[in-house]
């Protein structure tokens, strides 16, 4: 355990000793003030549709290709150095190893659930919106988006062991297009293949039953259940298949 968690701080500094994603927290905190406003010109005023429009079809997209890159980037800057031959001879197993990038990835993109569900609140306070109906739609989104940074972060590293060069980034971008706006605009909306849904990244449609609230949220409960289960077991199958193609 005292190694799981030398490699978990290890890992945990490269992100936020990172110029590049020390600040993106902060970046995504003043676009949420921003995008949840819904005081603003051309707003109808419903904190929650104004939510769903703006941050969970919208901005969670551009957030789930933040997660796919830190999958691709955690893997990459070890598997992808020549002397990691040499790292594989530290008695540190490949199931520490992949684990402990997984966890501090996750912890890194909870900060950004954590961050949404926290100004919704606030927002949601000041609009006097009941505490009961908040706590539903927050735990709800909160769910759904570590569901997706779930199966986000295990596709980035599966794509970073698979290819070991620079050309894993446009494949891993290619990925994130695909698995979002390609699958919902083309093979959901236009293509009418509805039974391919659960492989969409975040489930979060922008034209969906979700958008009209509680109710909405309740009549697709089942379906969203289903949907968890269905990508969480298949993150954990595909962390396996790292630690299977590390070990050989």
């Amino acid at each position: 355990m005292r190694k799981w968690f030398v490699q978990f701080k290890l890992e945990l500094s490269f992100l936020f000793k990172s110029w590049i994603f020390t600040p993106l927290p902060f970046l995504y905190l003043i676009w949420l003030l921003f995008s949840m406003n819904t005081n603003q010109d051309g707003i109808h005023g419903n904190l929650y549709r104004t939510t769903y429009e703006t941050t969970h079809s919208l901005i969670f997209i551009l957030v789930t290709g933040l997660c796919i890159l830190i999958g691709v980037y955690l893997i990459r800057r070890d598997v992808g150095n020549e002397s990691f031959e040499w790292h594989q001879s530290f008695p540190v197993s490949n199931f520490i190893f992949i684990s402990a990038k997984f966890g501090s990835a996750l912890l890194y993109m909870t900060i950004f659930t954590i961050l949404m569900t926290t100004t919704y609140f606030i927002f949601a306070t000041n609009e006097n919106i009941a505490i009961a109906e908040t706590m539903t739609i927050l735990r709800f989104f909160f769910v759904q988006y570590e569901v997706t940074f779930f199966i986000s972060l295990s596709l980035g590293m599966l794509l970073s062991v698979l290819i070991k060069n620079r050309f894993v980034y446009l494949i891993a971008f290619c990925a994130w297009m695909f698995g979002t706006l390609f699958m919902e605009i083309f093979i959901i909306n236009q293509g009418e293949l509805f039974y391919l849904k659960a492989f969409h990244l975040t489930y979060l449609f922008v034209d969906s039953v979700l958008i009209n609230g509680t109710w909405g949220i309740e009549l697709m409960k089942e379906e969203i259940a289903l949907q968890r289960l269905f990508v969480t077991t298949v993150a954990c199958f595909v962390l396996v298949i790292i630690i299977f193609i590390l070990n050989i």
